[in-house]
């Protein structure tokens, strides 16, 4: 793929406020480059930036609202992202569970683990209620625009769980008397990895589509500034539970690579997770620092 290709893939990752306000000044700047990939690099790094800090020319009222917003939504979608990732992580280090993980490796992961579901099942509840502040509103007002995009998502992973249920029967991953390992490991022929590679492009499409779909859905239905401040909070209470999820993977993983016998795949695995992890925690938590600044900063600001 050509240079030019990927940099239009990349503008349109920007938010839809920014490429509404610079985009065709943006688009014109990089034709007039003389391209590359360090240029591709650059406006990569410029939309994650966008993503993560609204635009500094709105102020006031609009812009703090604008502000509590964006670090709801960021969270959030890095919070979706990192349970693939620690679902990864849990797949690659234990299951089958690795011979000789005890002490403080095991301890690591213990906490790790009831740390993610007390974390996961607050959000999901948290995250219920405001899909039914978001939907209801817009049933009531027959706000299609807001309407779709927040149901969306609920086909979606109605869509991926029978998915799941084919591929468990078509590869019979669940065994009987032993409800917890995948059988043999993993796949051992090329239909089986085959299977293994679609279902992965399938999950990643449906965590794409429910993430962008609940960024937008919250976009058009402009919650009041009291709401988004109460979703804020939560969120920084989310960032501060992924820094302690990581944490624990990242000792965890320690010990694992010193005890060894879990294979190199299950290593790659269980490291791009913890990187991946560090990165999502990184991100959600200077948005949920930019976050607080405007909840301090209080209504006026």
């Amino acid at each position: 793929m050509s240079t030019s290709r990927v940099n239009r893939l990349v503008l349109a990752a920007y938010p839809a406020r920014f490429r509404d306000r610079y985009g065709d000044e943006l688009a014109t700047l990089v034709a007039d480059c003389a391209g590359g990939w360090r240029v591709t690099f650059d406006l990569a790094v410029s939309a994650v930036k966008a993503r993560l800090n609204p635009d500094p020319v709105i102020s006031g009222s609009e812009g703090r609202r604008l502000r509590l917003e964006t670090t709801t939504s960021t969270v959030f979608a890095l919070w979706v992202w990192s349970t693939v990732a620690v679902a990864l992580f849990a797949r690659a280090v234990d299951d089958q569970p690795v011979p000789g993980l005890r002490s403080w490796g095991w301890g690591a992961y213990a906490v790790g683990n009831v740390v993610f579901s007390l974390s996961a099942a607050a959000i999901l509840v948290v995250g219920f209620v405001y899909w039914l502040l978001v939907v209801v509103p817009a049933i009531r007002t027959k706000n299609r625009a807001t309407l779709m995009p927040a149901v969306g998502p609920v086909a979606v992973v109605v869509l991926w769980l029978a998915g799941t249920g084919v591929l468990a029967v078509a590869t019979h991953h669940i065994r009987p008397g032993n409800y917890r390992h995948i059988t043999a490991q993993g796949p051992h022929t090329p239909g089986g990895w085959a299977l293994l590679a679609i279902y992965a492009l399938f999950t990643t499409a449906c965590v794409i589509v429910c993430t962008t779909s609940i960024r937008r859905a919250l976009r058009r239905a402009e919650l009041t500034q009291p709401m988004l401040t109460v979703s804020s909070v939560v969120a920084v209470t989310a960032s501060l539970a992924l820094t302690a999820i990581t944490a624990c993977a990242v000792v965890c993983v320690t010990r694992v690579l010193m005890i060894g016998g879990i294979g190199s795949r299950d290593e790659i695995t269980s490291i791009a997770a913890v990187c991946f992890l560090l990165l999502a925690t990184t991100a959600a938590a200077t948005s949920s620092v930019r976050g607080m600044r405007a909840v301090r900063a209080g209504p006026g600001a």
